[in-house]
């Protein structure tokens, strides 16, 4: 029986280790989550400025009968197409950090 307390002892020291290096990776996921949420606020706003800029752009193509200058706004249209869908794709994939407690 006295063979098993030193056991128990390691198991104990372990298990409280543990939990200490689970509270630590919450803690530093936690902070990079905050980052990302910072960033995601500063940049969320310009999402109005990439509208307007589509839709003055498409206005300009179909006013124009320059075919280079047509070719131009179709590519910034396209580029600012895939900077809306990585954004929205970014805030579609970001997931909250659960509480180490809750688990």
């Amino acid at each position: 029986m006295r063979k098993i307390y030193p056991v128990l002892v390691v198991v104990l020291l372990i298990v409280m280790a543990c939990s200490r290096d689970r509270k630590n990776a919450y803690s530093d996921s936690e902070k990079i989550y905050k980052e990302a949420i910072k960033m995601h606020d500063e940049v969320m706003p310009m999402m109005g400025s990439i509208m307007d800029l589509q839709a003055k752009l498409k206005s300009l193509k179909k006013e124009s009968d320059n075919t280079g200058l047509k070719d131009t706004i179709n590519i910034y249209l396209l580029r600012l197409e895939n900077t809306h869908k990585s954004m929205m794709n970014w805030m579609h994939n970001l997931t909250p950090i659960p509480n180490p407690d809750e688990a």
